[in-house]
């Protein structure tokens, strides 16, 4: 009877991810950057399947794992609320929409081209787009760096990827790098 009614929760779970990240793959336009506001208010806000730690942990690690921030963040949460295969149903969730809209895009393309001027429409949003991804920017960052060394390595990091165009990837590792002495000397003085 136990296992019976696990299975079931199990399949509630899944449905719930299943419909909660298929909404955030069709609605969600501009990929993982604007998705992250959108995100944190269902699932630390609304669901509460994660904490403000936990979400901003996922954040962290989706942005440094090689691939789409998307599915990274669907799996971690999917993951986090029912193990590999609520990973997987997250992750199929918020890839299906797009699939399905290029499907449909490329079967009417030429007919929609002919009707439609689609620059003006592309130029429209990516004016939505920067405007999500600024906000979505500006409220993690209130929760994400809340102290000196962190707004130090924001700065910083700004500067080298905005101003002097350094790849992105060297400045992920050299935070790495940074957040391991930082850790490495916390544990050295805990331990004293």
């Amino acid at each position: 009877m136990e296992k019976i009614e696990q299975k079931n929760k199990n399949k509630n779970k899944n449905l719930e991810l299943f419909i909660v990240f298929f909404k955030l793959g069709l609605f969600t336009i501009g990929g993982g950057m604007s998705m992250m506001g959108i995100l944190h208010k269902v699932v630390v806000d609304e669901k509460k399947w994660l904490s403000e730690d936990e979400m901003m942990n996922c954040i962290t690690l989706a942005q440094g794992m090689p691939g789409v921030m998307a599915v990274s963040m669907s799996s971690f949460i999917g993951n986090k609320r029912n193990h590999f295969i609520g990973g997987a149903v997250a992750s199929i969730a918020v890839i299906l929409p797009s699939v399905f809209i290029v499907i449909l895009l490329s079967l009417f393309l030429n007919t929609i081209e002919a009707l439609v001027n689609l620059s003006i429409i592309f130029a429209m949003l990516k004016g939505s787009v920067s405007a999500i991804v600024l906000n979505t920017a500006m409220n993690l960052g209130d929760k994400m760096i809340n102290n000196f060394w962190m707004s130090a390595i924001a700065v910083l990091a700004f500067i080298a990827i905005g101003l002097l165009n350094i790849n992105a990837i060297y400045i992920i590792l050299f935070s790495f790098v940074i957040g391991l002495i930082f850790a490495s000397n916390l544990l050295k003085r805990s331990f004293k």
